[in-house]
């Protein structure tokens, strides 16, 4: 299953529950979480890091969910494979990472499956996760920071919203 929220969508506040409506179908029936948010802390590649460290602070105190890679802390290429590792197989894994040039628009897309990281710079890392947040950017060109935190924001409301949700069944 793969859902597409074209740029003007995510702008609009409307869309976050449905969104977050179907977040909630592709995840599973896990406890735990772990959102892996993948990325450099510059440039058009922060996605990642920024959703982590949108989402640190609310998620610090619940023992279901952990956050890993944020602006300060980031999950990268060097150190991916480290971590994955380390994350316990019994949790559900939610990555959360953009994709440039790959694309004809920009958007947000939420897959029910994994992700392969740096797939567009040719690199060989095995997919990771069970569902992937990806925000999509259509030119590597040049850096929209608007875009980036636009689709950052939308990101971590609706992982937030989910969140909820799910605590309210």
């Amino acid at each position: 299953m793969e859902q597409i929220f074209e740029r003007h969508e995510i702008l609009d506040n409307n869309t976050l529950i449905k969104a977050a409506n179907i977040y909630l179908s592709m995840s599973g029936h896990k406890s735990k979480r772990v959102y892996l948010c993948i990325g450099y802390p510059y440039r058009g590649d922060s996605l990642g890091p920024f959703v982590g460290s949108l989402i640190e602070d609310y998620f610090k105190d619940n023992e279901n969910i952990d956050v890993i890679g944020t602006i300060e802390n980031p999950v990268t290429a060097k150190n991916i494979k480290d971590i994955i590792s380390k994350i316990d197989k019994y949790k559900e894994i939610v990555c959360i990472d953009a994709a440039y040039g790959i694309c004809g628009s920009d958007y947000v897309k939420f897959v029910d499956m994994g992700i392969k990281p740096r797939l567009a710079l040719g690199d060989n890392i095995e997919r990771v996760g069970d569902i992937s947040l990806v925000g999509a950017i259509s030119s590597l060109d040049g850096y929209n920071k608007q875009l980036v935190e636009d689709q950052a924001v939308f990101i971590s409301h609706t992982i937030i919203k989910a969140e909820q949700l799910r605590g309210e069944n």
